[in-house]
C-alpha cells in the first residue's frame, strides 16, 4: 500500500485510536496499531512496520491528518461482492500518501540513508 502500502493496513487502526492524544499516547497508539497489523499479517511488529506500514501514514497521523472522514463512508461506493476499502477510502489513503510535505521528508530520509551508506562503505 499499485504498492501494498497504498492500502495501508495501519490507517484505520490509527484513526480509531488517537484523536487529541499527547505525544506519549500517540506513540502508544502507533505501537498498538503496528502490533495489530503484525498479528493480522502473521509477522512480527518489526517486519510489519518495515514492510507493510508506510511511514508516511504514521507521520501524517502525528501531524493530525488521517482518513477518518472517509471511513464514515466505508463501502458506500462498493458494489456487492467488492471490497469496501476500494473507492473513496482507497482514494483518501492515496491522497494522504501523496502529501507534498510527506514526500519531501521521505526524499530527505532516503538521501540521508544513501549518504550514510556511502560513508559506511568508505570506512570499510
Amino acid at each position: 500500500m499499485t504498492e501494498l502500502r497504498q492500502s495501508d493496513p495501519a490507517e484505520p487502526g490509527i484513526v480509531r485510536r488517537c484523536r487529541g492524544r499527547a505525544r506519549t499516547g500517540r506513540r502508544r497508539a502507533v505501537s498498538r496499531v503496528v502490533n495489530e497489523v503484525a498479528g493480522y499479517l502473521g509477522n512480527t511488529p518489526a517486519v510489519a512496520r518495515a514492510s507493510y506500514v508506510d511511514p508516511r501514514v504514521i507521520e501524517a497521523y502525528e501531524r493530525g491528518r488521517t482518513i477518518g472522514p472517509a471511513l464514515g463512508r466505508l463501502g458506500a461506493d462498493a458494489a456487492f461482492g467488492h471490497l469496501a476499502t476500494h473507492g473513496g477510502v482507497e482514494r483518501a489513503v492515496i491522497s494522504l500518501l501523496r502529501d507534498p510535505a510527506g514526500r519531501a521528508r521521505e526524499k530527505a530520509r532516503r538521501e540521508r540513508r544513501r549518504r550514510r551508506g556511502r560513508a559506511e562503505a568508505g570506512d570499510a
